[in-house]
């Protein structure tokens, strides 16, 4: 059986909601042959932490600086999404964020410009990769560009496309 890390956001400011439970963030894209393994990864990576299985529980301890635990878990097909330790592991998450957030309208009505762009992928970033460094805007508008063309040159926005989730503002 293949296993993986949940990451986890420790609750250390006792939001009610949470009920005291962690808050879960996603799985780290990286698939594990042992339970040992992943135990082996989160160690060599976090240097500054106790052992991953210190407390033979196949938990981490609460990051102080990112707030964030890891867990290893028997790998059920969840979706790989938080990006490696080791960046040969790592996913693209610009194409990953257009893929999950814009959709392809052809209507000219729909347009995301520059600044809600970098605003919906900021949110999408700061929710699914934790404390990472984010790409440079220039990225992810060079990504957008090679997908759906350039920019309008009259308003500098995309025509024809639109996040798929609506709690992302949109400037005009």
């Amino acid at each position: 059986m293949p296993y993986i890390l949940e990451v986890q956001k420790i609750d250390i400011y006792g939001n009610p909601e949470l009920n005291g439970k962690n808050e879960h963030i996603g799985y780290m894209n990286y698939i594990f042959q042992t339970k040992q393994q992943a135990a082996n990864y989160y160690d060599k990576y976090n240097t500054h932490m106790r052992k991953l299985n210190e407390h033979k529980n196949w938990r981490s301890d609460c990051d102080p600086i990112t707030h964030l635990q890891y867990v290893v878990r028997e790998h059920g097909g969840e979706y790989l999404k938080i990006i490696s330790f080791d960046k040969e592991y790592n996913i693209d998450h610009i194409t990953a964020f257009i893929q999950e957030m814009i959709i392809l309208t052809n209507d000219n009505k729909d347009k995301i410009g520059k600044g809600g762009l970098m605003t919906g992928f900021k949110q999408w970033f700061d929710q699914s990769q934790c404390s990472r460094k984010a790409p440079k805007s220039e990225e992810l508008y060079e990504a957008m560009s090679k997908k759906f063309g350039s920019p309008n040159t009259k308003d500098g926005k995309w025509h024809g496309i639109k996040f798929i989730e609506q709690e992302i503002e949109e400037d005009n």
